[in-house]
Order: C-alpha cells, then structure tokens, then sequence
C-alpha cells in the first residue's frame, strides 16, 4: 500500500485532545492529525494506556490495550484499537488513499465522506459487535463520496474491534487478533490478574516519560461491578471515586437510591456524587455526542461527570453482567446484552480521559470464569436468586465491604434513549432533529420505510418483553439469541444519528481542512453542514 518510512505529525489545539486521524497515499509518508493529547513518537503514535511499560512503547505485542495508537513495522502500518468493544478504529478507503481514525466522525470529515440517509439498517450494522461479539470484528457499513463532476458514489467504512489491523505496502489490509491472555483456573489467579492488569496499567498511565500523566478515579454504585472495580483499584493507589446518587426508576415514577457513598467511604475513596439527569441542563445538544458514535447514546449521564475524570484513568465496572454472573452462558467472544459504554467514544476524546472497563480484562476467558464462580470454592459468596455474581461479591468482601450493603437489586443509570426515543431528549435536541428531519425533504417511500422498520421493532420488542417476563423467551430462538430492545429503530430512522454526527463535525472541519491544505490532500476537501446540525 505504502512505504511507511516515517510518521509526519500536525498538532492541533482545535481538535478534541485525543482524536487522531491518520492520511496515508500509496507510496507516500503516514500523516498524522492528532490532539495535544496523544502521545507521538519516531515510529508511532497512542491515545490511552496499556498494561506495559510505557517507555517501551509496546502496545502493539500487549494484551490488555486501553485506547488505540499506531506503530510503524518496517514498510507496514499497524493499527491497535482498545482490548474491549466499547470503541474501536475504523478506516475507510479511498482511491489511492486511507483514512484511519479513533473516531468515526473525524474520519468521515478527513475522507470528505457521508452517512447514508437511504441506509434504514445503520442501528443493526453497529449492534453487530453487541449480538456477535468480536466474531464481528470486521463490520462495515455504507457511506458516499461527492465526485468532482457531481454526483455521488458509493463506499465502505470498515468499524474494527479488538483485532490489531495491518496496512501493507501492497494495498492490502490484514487483520490479527490480539492474545486471550493466561488461563485461569483457581479465584486466587484471577484476582491475581486483575490486580497485575490494573496496576500496569495505572503506572503506564501516570509514567514521568508521558506528554500527559493520569491519575486514577473509580466509579461506584451500589451494584456488583463497580464495587468488585473499585475494591481491587485500592492497591494500585485509587483514592477517589464519583457515584450517581439515584438509579434509572424501575417502571415506577419513584427515583430509586443508587449512591455508592458509604461503600466507597468503606473502601477509604472520597466520593463526589451526581445527579444522572444532570445532562439535561449541560451544553446545547447534550445527546449529540454520544449518539454520533452510532450507538444508543445511552451514557450521555455521564455528562455530569465530565469535570471529574478529565485527565484521569476511570475505571468502571462495564460488562461485568455479562463475565460475572453465574446465570450467564459461558461464551469467548465479548457478546453483551446492553450496550452501556459503548457511546463513550466522542466524549472520552474531548474531555481527555482513560476508560479501563475492568471487567473485560481476560473475559476471552470467560468459560474459565464461569467455571470458577459456579465452583464449590465460591458457594460461600453465592446468594442464591436471579442477581447472583460471587466472584465480584467475593472481591469486595475480603476488602471489607458488608454483605448487604451491595449487590441486593439489579439497577442502571443509563438513559434509554433507545428505549424511549424522542420522549427522553432534551427539548433542544428534540426540535433541531425535527427541524433538520423537515429540511432534508425525503422521500415519501424513505419515510414510510423508517415507520415501517419502527413499527416492526417496536412488536418484537413488545414480545420479547412479553416472553421474558412469563419466562418463554427460550423458545423464540430468534429473540432470545439477539435482543431487540438494546438500540431501536426509531420512526426517523438513521436520521438522529446522522443529524448527531454532523453536529460533532463541526469539531473537526476546520482543523483537517487546514491539514489537507498542507498535505496535499485537497481532493478529499471536507464538505459543510447545514446550519441546523452546527454545534453551538
């Protein structure tokens, strides 16, 4: 593809701090734009931490990677997103040139590229790596280019999870699977794990040779997951954690205590508590960012956090549902049944911060985790009802947390927009999405087709409800196996996200115009957005 002989970088204060965006012709240098945040070097490029030494600067060869960069490899560029699905890198192709980028709207400004308003399926494509899990490593999804003489053509963005991807100097892309880690076989050599993971991690993140060091700060609720996180994030030196004082009401119009205070206080943390809805009174369009990554928008509560865990590791608790709870079917390949964290990606980049979401260090393994919380080592943490996780019970306990002060009720913070659809944005939101739907005059048969679509995942998910509740589900594989209720297809179809993802462009036109000015990139001129999708 290209003879990869150096790295040429452009620094830009404009762009979110950790964003990078790689321009890379055939037979020339790798470009690089980038955040004052990301850490560049001769030969390669990260945003983030992993569990290595930091001066080595090996992340390409590490397990446990949290966050994404590139190394050059001779003639060869390799590219390394997070060892968890929650974010990715995605690339797209173009001519003779490559895009690469750790978010998608940046990518897609740099390749002067769009969304596709006829593509009613962009909800399914994203949910891919949900359902699937890394066996969806590889997904792609539509997107168009404006030709000099008019017109458009079509193309693909590849969104790529947990593989490392290789750009070779012939054109083609190979992609390699990161290590599954050790085995595990005894509670004792798990923990042990987790514990070496997190410290390394830790250190790397806060290692004298960083452009920028990073301190660590736990989430904590009254659940299983965090606790189980915050618990083992003492010893690598964690003292502070942040915490939603109320849950998600659970079909009730009551707001439900969901404060990990006193757990945290427990532990030795200084806790700072917030409000989930504290969103709804931030910056103008607060769900724009977190619906721009193509997935459900549900964190956008973590708004209120986003003072606290700027320049911090954060360590959460995310998809711990899944590799901890006995009732689970044991599975190697990250599926998840909800999608929290995984909206996180704009926000992360612009408010600077690590995401370590502990859980998924060594969940490959999960078949062996399975294995160790079912076992008769474990029946003493083991309560015995539908909401039963001894492993992360057993972790918090023998750091001094009182049985019944967790782990009791299975409750979330998240907001369901999915879930909710219009009903649940802010006011602001809900009109320049109705407005930009209005000025893009669709077709009437795009219309019907959106309602069309809504209406049919609105019955299975109906159903699904239905099932599950008189314990039924098993026998409707097609529902059991894949849940529908995870990211809807709304009656404006793809049209929020799309609306969302022009609204964070704005973050980015102005800095890769300049860049492709300088580069000699000019083909790949980044298009402007209608004044209804401008971020104030």
């Amino acid at each position: 593809m290209m003879p990869h002989h150096r790295i040429r970088v452009t620094r830009d204060a404009r762009l979110p701090p950790l964003a990078w965006c790689v321009y890379a012709r055939r037979g020339g240098d790798v470009e690089l734009l980038c955040g004052v945040g990301v850490e560049v070097r001769d030969d390669g490029f990260f945003e983030g931490a992993w569990a290595g030494d930091a001066a080595a600067f090996d992340f390409v060869s590490r397990t446990d990677v949290f966050g994404s960069g590139g190394r050059i490899d001779g003639d060869e560029l390799i590219i390394v997103p997070p060892s968890h699905t929650l974010e990715r890198i995605q690339f797209l192709q173009r001519d003779d040139v490559t895009l690469i980028s750790n978010s998608l709207v940046f990518m897609l400004v740099a390749a002067g590229a769009e969304l596709d308003l006829h593509h009613r399926t962009y909800a399914d494509d994203f949910t891919n790596v949900i359902h699937h899990g890394i066996r969806a490593f590889d997904t792609t999804i539509p997107v168009r280019f404006s030709c000099p003489a008019g017109g458009v053509r079509g193309g693909v963005a590849h969104l790529v999870y947990c593989h490392n991807v290789r750009f070779h100097q012939n054109g083609c892309v190979t992609f390699h699977e990161k290590p599954a880690g050790p085995p595990f076989e005894t509670f004792t050599g798990y923990v042990d794990t987790l514990r070496r993971v997190l410290r390394q991690t830790i250190e790397n993140a806060a290692s004298p040779g960083r452009l920028r060091r990073y301190t660590p700060i736990a989430s904590i609720s009254s659940g299983y997951d965090s606790v189980a996180v915050a618990a083992l994030a003492r010893s690598p030196g964690c003292r502070e954690a942040v915490t939603f004082s109320h849950a998600r009401p659970n079909g009730g119009p009551l707001r439900v205590d969901d404060s990990g205070t006193v757990i945290g206080e427990t532990l030795g943390y200084r806790v700072r508590e917030f409000d989930r809805e504290e969103y709804r009174k931030s910056r103008p369009f607060p769900e724009a960012e977190f619906l721009a990554t193509g997935m459900s928008g549900e964190d956008v509560n973590m708004l209120a956090l986003q003072r606290d865990i700027a320049h911090r590791v954060f360590l959460s608790g995310h998809y711990g549902g899944r590799v901890w709870d006995v009732h689970s079917a044991p599975d190697s390949h990250l599926c998840r049944k909800d999608m929290s964290g995984a909206s996180l990606n704009e926000f992360r980049l612009r408010v600077d911060f690590i995401h370590i979401p502990a859980p998924f260090i060594g969940a490959r393994r999960q078949p062996e985790i399975f294995t160790i919380g079912n076992s008769e080592e474990m029946k003493h943490w083991s309560v015995g009802t539908d909401y039963d996780r001894p492993v992360p019970r057993r972790i918090a306990e023998e750091e001094g947390v009182p049985r019944h002060s967790f782990g009791q009720t299975k409750l979330a913070t998240a907001a369901l927009l999915h879930a909710d659809g219009e009903s649940a944005w802010t006011s602001v939101t809900r009109d320049a999405v109705r407005r930009y739907a209005r000025d893009l005059h669709l077709p009437l048969a795009t219309r019907l087709g959106y309602l069309r679509d809504a209406l049919k995942h609105s019955a299975l998910s109906f159903a699904s409800r239905v099932l599950h509740r008189f314990g039924r589900l098993h026998s409707v594989p097609r529902l059991s196996a894949k849940p529908v209720g995870i990211h809807s297809h709304t009656r404006l179809g793809p049209v929020p996200f799309i609306w969302a993802a022009g609204v964070i462009a704005t973050r980015y036109q102005a800095a890769v115009r300049d860049w492709l000015s300088e580069i000699g990139g000019q083909e790949l001129e980044p298009s402007d957005l209608p004044e209804t999708a401008k971020e104030a």
